[in-house]
């Protein structure tokens, strides 16, 4: 059984180029379903339809779910397979969006549709990160990176952007956030070793790039059962604009305000009730505290070639 799941809006049009093909496919194959709704919530609300009856059928021993969009359609489809506990949930991308950065790191490539969707497809397994807060019941998942500080923000008003589109929102994004941010005094815990400091940014890693192909920590591995944890202590705006373009080919890591770290759960804390915003895989996710835990062997990716 495959779902299909589009995100019409994204890639400047292109997933919706795809519509009529992935229909045609779909019209010949009463084992594919389509899932083409206007919002993440009817979306979400039908894929998680879709996995419950697929665990629910015993002659069926395992779901594909094919996500046609960007990183926002990845991290939706996610919280999905993760949310139904079953090992048998596989996931694969037709990379169409703005960064793509899941589908780049996963291999995951664009193909004819028909080959997507009807060729057998080989499998591997990586790991998550988890977002959750110890004062509730709040849990999500996200597969490449997630950010707190100078990042969330460039990522909220790269998100809020009606005007500018494509990647060079987020360049834009991060110059107009440049003037007017202050260093953050940041309480970190990782695996209960405790860590203050103040820093521009922090990022948590699971896979190695983010924002359009961003390597903020290039050595990351999604399949190594631990998190890497990315620290930029403070400079000055000069320095900044200097070290921000290097993190397009992962050339800042020598930087000496740039500290790296490895854990396999991070509690994140800081003191400005104004920075407190934490992003995942593009997508607002909570504020802060909050604690950020990996998650190994979660998800089964479904392999495919051109």
């Amino acid at each position: 059984m495959i779902a299909v799941v589009i995100n019409r809006k994204s890639g400047r049009g292109l997933a919706k180029r795809l519509i009529s093909k992935v229909n045609t496919v779909a019209h010949l194959d009463e084992t594919i379903s389509v899932i083409d709704e206007n919002s993440a919530e009817k979306s979400s609300t039908k894929l998680s339809n879709l996995i419950l009856q697929s665990q629910s059928l015993p002659h069926l021993d395992s779901l594909k779910v094919v996500a046609i969009g960007g990183d926002g359609l990845v991290n939706l489809c996610i919280q999905e397979t993760q949310k139904s506990g079953s090992a048998s949930v596989a996931l694969a991308v037709y990379p169409a969006g703005t960064g793509n950065d899941f589908a780049n790191t996963n291999n995951q490539q664009k193909i004819e549709i028909s080959g997507l969707l009807k060729k057998p497809s080989d499998f591997e397994v990586i790991d998550l990160g988890i977002v959750s807060k110890a004062d509730s019941e709040f849990k999500r998942y996200f597969g490449q990176v997630l950010s707190t500080g100078f990042d969330a923000l460039v990522n909220e008003r790269a998100n809020s952007s009606r005007v500018v589109k494509g990647k060079i929102k987020y360049t834009i994004a991060t110059l107009m956030e440049l003037f007017k941010f202050k260093p953050i005094s940041y309480r970190l815990v990782l695996d209960g070793k405790v860590v203050e400091t103040d820093a521009m940014l922090v990022s948590v890693a699971n896979g190695y790039c983010y924002g359009g192909g961003m390597q903020i920590v290039p050595h990351a591995k999604n399949n190594d059962g631990l998190l890497d944890l990315m620290v930029l202590k403070p400079v000055s705006k000069l320095e900044l604009l200097k070290v921000f373009p290097k993190v397009f080919k992962g050339k800042h890591i020598t930087h000496p305000a740039v500290s790296f770290f490895t854990a396999k759960e991070i509690l994140i804390d800081c003191v400005d009730a104004k920075t407190r915003k934490v992003y995942a895989d593009g997508e607002y996710f909570c504020s802060l505290p909050a604690v950020i835990s990996v998650k190994p062997k979660a998800l089964k990716i479904a392999l495919h070639s051109k």
